[in-house]
């Protein structure tokens, strides 16, 4: 299958005002990283962000390369032709890259925060409002997380300040931020996320 990859996936321009460039994926990811940072607190720096590259299948993940302390982005191959998808796709996966494990395995509260963040990051950047995941189950991890972050919107970085892994999260821990935080909801987000 061949498709048509869009040049400003690596091609920074020169802007017309002389004083920055087109944004690119590297310059995207940069930025992701420095929102999610601010608004979930800062990332394992034991772990070394290699970039991204593209993948033959549809899902998009981050890959523990090499000795499992460097993280590589992997985006669907689709989005090598859509610009626009492959931005939402890395905010997604930047999220994962705040506190990796080495493993596989999120719970369904890191993987709704990426279905979460990957939604305001494309709003917040002016790329539309109409992106979200197309699976039922990002769909409700994704609706939990906004059930958490309607009561407390630092309650994750205030989390992540006692357990830095996102995977990790108890839902005692959660509801002791939180005295709204009820127990269902963080059963709900603290189990394993089923694809």
């Amino acid at each position: 299958m061949m498709i048509e990859v869009k040049s400003e996936l690596f091609v920074a321009e020169e802007l017309a005002s002389i004083n920055g460039y087109s944004w690119t994926l590297a310059s995207r990811l940069g930025d992701a990283l420095e929102k999610a940072e601010m608004l979930f607190g800062d990332r394992d720096k034991e772990y070394t962000i290699l970039g991204v590259e593209f993948l033959s299948t549809e899902v998009p993940q981050i890959w523990y390369a090499g000795s499992g302390r460097h993280i590589a982005i992997q985006l669907s191959r689709e989005a090598l032709g859509d610009a626009n998808q492959a931005f939402y796709q890395l905010a997604h996966e930047v999220v994962h890259c705040l506190s990796p494990t080495g493993a596989q395995g999120a719970n369904v509260l890191e993987e709704g925060l990426a279905v979460w963040f990957s939604r305001w990051y494309m709003k917040t950047s002016g790329l539309g409002d109409h992106w979200n995941a197309t699976l039922e189950s990002y769909l409700e991890a994704g609706r939990l997380v906004e059930q958490l972050l309607k009561i407390d919107m630092d309650l994750i970085k205030r989390l992540r300040g006692r357990e830095p892994v996102l995977s990790q999260a108890t839902p005692g821990a959660l509801m002791k931020l939180h005295g709204d935080v009820e127990m269902t909801l963080a059963e709900g987000l603290c189990e394993t996320f089923c694809r």
